[in-house]
């Protein structure tokens, strides 16, 4: 192969800004055997330096150090080259020392922007993400301009979950390249993680809008495949418009305050016709017939606005009864004391229908104390699920609302005129002379005490001793 070959070769690289690092290497190292061809091109470093970064990918850090060299004598103090040499470090350093390199780099010039990128790049490696944050938030707001740097610390946000900060970083870049469909679609996906379902939904329907050709008309744009990009779109439309149909009160938890679109309806339907069309045959090349996934896409859409089945009485029964399992062996412990108990209440035999009948309390007491501990524990649950139920369930319409109210207005009524009522008795009992205060009924002697309270449990039941 000649070397102007591999010249063209890696120029058609740079401009399509496509790495190719095994490709790249090869025909490197071809120029670099031909340095007399190539010692009066004028776009040396530039391919030198292509495949600098190309060679630490595969691994030829041979390579990569023999271009180095050939930088440094042509650029000697060039910063572009010492962050080639940084990159080089972190292929065999420590990122310590690495770190300290790209921090000895910025104390000599400051407007190294490449070299501050390198420094945040090793700060997330480490873990640091707090001063990895810092340091890019430090660097966008010197370099707002630099759409690289609001993509990663997007990137870092959506990685430790704040997706409103995500989104924040996202709308700067949507600022700087709002031609890009692709940051529209990454800021859209972020919003509908965020549960800002009416922004993702402006941020979809965008996408949509960016990737149709315009030259095509509207019956041509209906016959038209979607493709690439803009079936994520239209997915992501589905979804959202999904959420917006089945909870309209969505809208409502809206961060940015972005209004419904009208006609939810006939989007929803529009996605699913858009969807189908993309899956139903291949829109080129040589292979004909339906897509893959295009029977489970039919499914979803089939299923899609099936209200889940809800479990029966006997289900819930069930499902409790395997949760708190004490609480059923109680009640059948209580039963069969009980049965026992009223046996020998048959066969007259009143010493054994005592023991059955305290084991009967016996039993019954520890099924309460199991139903008490499992409501506590329930509670607990709800609690720290954030799954507890309100007192009084709003209401959910306007009726419904007249209706609660006119109930409250009866209650209360009713509460007035029994307090009138009461009040009238007391005036007319004291007018009697009689006393309206009552003493509380003497307690009733315990069948079921024992003749000693020193005894133990098993004398109390009655098994110590001998029939």
């Amino acid at each position: 192969m000649s070397a102007q070959l591999s010249l063209q070769k890696l120029a058609s690289f740079r401009a399509q800004n496509s790495r190719q690092s095994l490709e790249t290497v090869e025909h490197g190292t071809i120029l670099l055997k031909n340095k007399k061809a190539t010692s009066a091109d004028p776009d040396a470093c530039a391919w030198l330096e292509q495949l600098v970064l190309a060679a630490i990918d595969v691994g030829r850090l041979s390579i990569a150090d023999e271009c180095i060299a050939s930088l440094k004598e042509k650029f000697p103090g060039s910063p572009r080259v010492d962050v080639l040499i940084g990159i080089r470090k972190e292929a065999t350093l420590p990122a310590q020392d690495v770190l300290a390199y790209y921090d000895g780099l910025l104390d000599s010039d400051e407007a190294n922007a490449a070299a501050w990128k390198r420094k945040v790049s090793i700060l997330r490696r480490m873990g640091d993400v707090s001063r990895a944050v810092d340091e890019l938030s430090a660097f966008v707001d010197t370099y707002y301009t630099d759409v690289e740097g609001w993509l990663e610390l997007a990137d870092i946000y959506s990685s430790c979950n704040q997706y409103d900060s995500a989104l924040s970083a996202l709308q700067h870049v949507l600022l700087l390249a709002p031609q890009n469909p692709f940051y529209v679609l990454q800021a859209a996906e972020v919003a509908y993680t965020a549960g800002d379902i009416t922004l993702a939904t402006k941020f979809f329907l965008g996408v949509v809008d960016m990737t149709e050709d315009p030259d095509l008309g509207p019956a041509a744009r209906i016959e038209a495949v979607p493709e690439g990009i803009a079936v994520r779109a239209w997915f992501g439309l589905k979804q959202c418009t999904r959420r917006l149909i089945k909870d309209p009160r969505t809208a409502a938890a809206s961060a940015s305050q972005t209004l419904v679109p009208e006609h939810v309806n006939f989007l929803d339907e529009l996605a699913t016709e858009r969807l189908l069309t993309s899956y139903s045959t291949y829109s080129s090349g040589p292979r004909k017939g339906p897509v893959c996934g295009r029977e489970e896409l039919v499914k979803c859409m089939e299923h899609e606005y099936e209200e889940p089945q809800q479990p029966s009485l006997l289900d819930k029964m069930t499902k409790q009864m395997m949760r708190h399992p004490l609480i059923p062996a109680g009640m059948i412990v209580t039963a069969g004391t009980l049965t026992m108990a009223f046996k020998r209440m048959q066969q007259r035999d009143a010493v054994g229908y005592q023991r059955w009948l305290r084991a009967r309390v016996l039993a019954q007491g520890l099924t309460i104390v199991a139903i008490v501990y499992a409501g506590v524990q329930e509670m607990g649950m709800g609690v720290l699920t954030g799954k507890t139920r309100p007192a009084v369930p709003p209401p959910t319409s306007a009726y419904e609302s007249r209706e609660f109210e006119k109930r409250l207005k009866d209650a209360e009524e009713a509460h007035r005129i029994e307090e009138i009522v009461k009040d009238a008795s007391a005036h007319t009992s004291l007018n009697n002379g009689t006393n309206i205060s009552t003493k509380a009924p003497a307690s009733a002697p315990s069948v079921l005490s024992t003749s000693s309270s020193s005894s133990s449990w098993t004398s109390w039941l009655g098994w110590s001793k001998k029939d």
